[in-house]
């Protein structure tokens, strides 16, 4: 496009939200992925300073979008390049539509939405973050209350509903050994068929009550599935559904656990303070919860401490964690057949892996050092990432599990280490379908990439690469 004017509008934006043009180049480029195709990092300064506009849509919306996030307000594409953009922008808030007034009416304009988009909906949802999900957390939080929740599955006889629920155990299963990506499509037809039989109404009263509890066990499975999937956008969006559904539904166990995945996804994705909010949110509903719910919350909170390099803080919810295990069991959800003491100590061990990675980056050896010590020693000695290829239930946690590992014996300075456990992960690609843990590995693969005089370095890459190409990754 030829040169013009500077683009005075944009100048304006920028400096308001404090944003350089490199690191405004960098944020878009963090949310269109490893996927998509990249802009320049030189970029931003032709649209400055030479009022150039990105003839690609996606650009000009996501550009729009991280403004938007700094500023705390909406700024458009036609604000900033007034007069010379057309067309909708292909970038939607994951709580477009969905982040009103809480309540039966307004769930089932949420539900009536869901179902006009259709199964193989292509729009594209951007993760919310900062004051966005803040509301979204206070409107829940001050509309419930601390009486014991009513989701118990009430008797009532519906051969359909019964086979909803079934379906949902199974899905629940074939996620853990094949990923998030592999079963997408067809979990994201199963959560608009629970929709729209909910909403064909004519039903009694405990018929409703069961598929409202389907419809949150689904929505949330279907927003996980698609977070492992590399789409936080839709993650969000699934999830907010699911707290929705279980919130008619007096399912408060399960809008706890959806909040600490939401942290969850919050820590992956480079929002540590809002999954720090998430998790704290989550928290807060579980105090008459079977004590296996609170572990799950806080093992999910002290991986957003972790994240948000607060490790004292990580450490006390881990322990507070593991301490829920030695109280008398109560009554459990389904839903957490997967969830151990084992499994509160891993998640503890990359997130302090992280944790450390990120230290050591800002110059923090000390600390950085213990923390990767700490964390490969936890996924060491419980984690899953030398269990049997054929096991079940269990494939992709080895995975991505494994990736991590790899990860904190490599910034410990023992190539040889990071290459054998590599050597025990790389088969796992082949089974499980999870760009979120190939994103652990491809960041491997560029740091080996740098030891290339290493030996073990250039074998284990022999085999990395090739196995890494047969799968597409996303932010790690």
């Amino acid at each position: 496009m030829a040169e013009s004017a500077p683009n005075h509008d944009l100048v304006a934006l920028m400096q308001e939200a404090n944003l350089g043009a490199r690191e405004f180049a960098t944020e878009v480029n963090r949310l269109i992925g490893t996927t998509g195709t990249p802009i320049s990092r030189t970029a931003p300064y032709a649209w400055m300073n030479a009022g150039r506009v990105p003839q690609r849509a996606e650009v000009r919306s996501l550009a729009a979008f991280v403004l938007s996030k700094r500023l705390g307000r909406r700024v458009s594409a036609d604000q900033i390049w007034t007069g010379r953009t057309a067309g909708p922008a292909p970038v939607i808030a994951a709580t477009d539509g969905i982040d009103g007034l809480w309540g039966g009416s307004s769930t089932r304009q949420v539900l009536e939405q869901f179902l006009q988009g259709g199964i193989l909906n292509r729009r594209r949802f951007m993760q919310m973050s900062g004051a966005a999900i803040t509301a979204v957390v206070t409107a829940y939080i001050a509309g419930h209350d601390q009486t014991p929740q009513e989701a118990h599955r009430l008797v009532g006889e519906h051969p359909l509903v019964t086979q909803v629920e079934q379906a949902v155990e199974s899905l629940q299963y074939l996620d853990d050994d094949y990923g998030g990506a592999a079963n997408l499509t067809y979990v994201r037809a199963q959560v608009m068929a629970t929709a729209a039989v909910l909403l064909e109404g004519g039903h009694d009263s405990a018929t409703d009550h069961r598929l409202q509890i389907a419809l949150a066990d689904i929505a949330q499975l279907a927003g996980w599935m698609a977070f492992d999937a590399g789409d936080p956008g839709w993650g969000q969006r699934f999830m907010f559904l699911g707290v929705r559904a279980a919130k008619e539904a007096g399912y408060r166990d399960m809008v706890a656990h959806i909040l600490g995945d939401l942290s969850f996804q919050s820590s992956t994705f480079g929002s540590p303070q809002d999954a720090v909010d998430w998790g704290e949110a989550a928290l807060s509903l579980t105090g008459g919860s079977a004590p296996l719910v609170q572990a799950a919350v806080q093992s999910r909170l002290a991986y957003a401490y972790a994240r948000a390099g607060r490790l004292d803080d990580a450490r006390r919810a881990r322990d507070n964690g593991i301490e829920r295990f030695s109280r008398p069991r109560g009554d459990e959800p389904k839903w957490l057949y997967f969830f151990t003491p084992a499994h509160v100590e891993s998640q503890a061990g990359y997130a302090l892996i992280h944790g450390g990675r990120d230290l050591l980056a800002q110059g923090s050896a000390k600390a950085g050092r213990s923390a990767m010590t700490e964390g490969i020693s936890l996924l060491s000695n419980v984690g899953a990432w030398n269990l049997p290829l054929d096991i079940k239930g269990q494939r992709r946690r080895a995975l991505f599990e494994g990736a991590w590992l790899a990860t904190g014996h490599l910034h410990g300075g023992d190539i040889e280490q990071a290459s054998s456990v590599l050597r025990t992960t790389i088969p796992r690609l082949h089974q499980v379908n999870s760009p979120r843990s190939v994103a652990v590995l491809t960041e491997l693969r560029r740091e080996l990439s740098r030891r290339r005089r290493s030996e073990y370095a250039r074998s284990v890459l022999t085999e990395l690469e090739p196995a890494l190409r047969r799968r597409r990754a996303v932010p790690a």
